[in-house]
């Protein structure tokens, strides 16, 4: 027999649901807030791009490239202040 031991729950605000669908009003953020972390995503492709290069001409180990997932890890950062 299968008992619950414990349940969590981490608040946190959705504004995707898991079909694509908006939901509520999205967040309002500035132009000024949008160019800067639009430039940050293409100081991170830059990035990515230079390493790659590197990576794949021995002069790097190693490299996990996050090309097309730029937006992913400028918003958490962005997030994270």
């Amino acid at each position: 027999m299968k008992s619950t031991i414990a349940r969590f729950s981490i608040r946190h605000v959705q504004h995707i649901d898991e079909h694509g669908k908006a939901r509520g009003r999205p967040p309002r953020v500035s132009p000024d807030t949008l160019r800067r972390l639009y430039r940050w995503m293409m100081l991170t492709r830059r990035f990515d791009e230079r390493a790659v290069r590197l990576q794949r001409t021995g002069q790097l180990g190693t490299y996990a490239s996050c090309l097309g997932h730029e937006a992913l890890h400028v918003g958490v950062a962005a997030a994270m202040r």
